[in-house]
């Protein structure tokens, strides 16, 4: 999130990094086998210089794959996928529509595995999205953590519940409660 200072910033549990993975590996595979295809038609055309570049890119993208699933940090591809939506771009056959796709995958790809936070404060709840969203505490009817669960209740009877991605202690549900409470408390909300 942004530099601001937050009171309370809860990080909520999130798959979307292996949903991301998996649909990156698809988008590799797909690039791997189209480049590999184009690799031999350019062949059978004389088109030695095309069809090597063809070969390269998609051992890159093999390369890359392989190096990136071996690894024991966070596994991003996005690098991958902007090289083979530039080549998609750039290639003889012209497929720029699936090149931009595959830019667009790749520039978005490090945001879908960011897990979720909101940052609490006085003024509300800030979200760390692709596009910040900012909730005032008059939007809301009620905020609260139950269990490791985070309940965020809006007067439009729009109800958002999450799990938290780690467990806290009753100590700190208390405290979290204690200070939304107050802060619905002085928007006028609640009573």
């Amino acid at each position: 999130m942004a530099s601001k200072k937050y009171d309370y910033l809860v990080t909520l549990r999130s798959n979307t990094a292996v949903i991301a993975n998996i649909i990156s590996l698809l988008l590799l595979a797909i690039a791997f086998v189209i480049f590999i295809y184009l690799g031999f038609r350019f062949i059978d055309i004389s088109a030695s210089s095309n069809a090597w570049k063809s070969f390269a890119v998609a051992a890159f993208i093999a390369v890359w794959v392989i190096i990136r699933l071996l690894s024991v940090k966070k596994s991003y591809f996005r690098f991958a996928l902007l090289v083979a939506g530039v080549y998609f771009i750039f290639s003889p056959v012209l497929f720029s529509w699936i090149g931009i796709l595959y830019i667009i995958a790749g520039l978005l790809e490090k945001q879908a595995k960011i897990p979720q936070e909101l940052g609490f404060d006085e003024d509300g709840i800030t979200t760390n999205s692709i596009i910040p969203k900012h909730y005032n505490w008059d939007d809301l009817t009620n905020v609260l953590i139950k269990d490791n669960l985070l309940t965020i209740d809006f007067k439009t009877n729009r109800l958002y519940q999450k799990e938290l991605q780690n467990a806290i202690s009753k100590e700190l549900e208390t405290e979290f409660n204690t200070f939304c409470l107050s802060c619905l408390r002085k928007a006028n909300v609640l009573i």
